[in-house]
């Protein structure tokens, strides 16, 4: 049952982060921060949100891999 709901929880956010813009992602990561910095979750809310917190932390890093990849195209010089 846990294995169910993890997958189903890690495909969810597979789905809602692909509409989400770089700065969508960054933005709530800071708000995730924010909330454990308080203290204030539980340990189930705090589990949830460093499992969210890693998906946008992934997708933030692969779509600035991806962005410095494209300049470098950009930028390098025609052999």
């Amino acid at each position: 049952l846990f294995v169910c709901k993890y997958l189903i929880f890690n495909f969810q956010l597979s789905i809602f982060n692909l509409n989400m813009s770089y700065n969508e992602q960054l933005k709530q990561l800071e708000q995730i921060v924010s909330e454990i910095e308080s203290g204030q979750l539980s340990i189930d809310q705090l589990a949830e949100k460093v499992k969210t917190a890693t998906k946008l932390l992934a997708d933030c890093r692969k779509q600035l891999t991806k962005v410095e990849s494209d300049i470098n195209k950009i930028l390098k010089p025609q052999e």
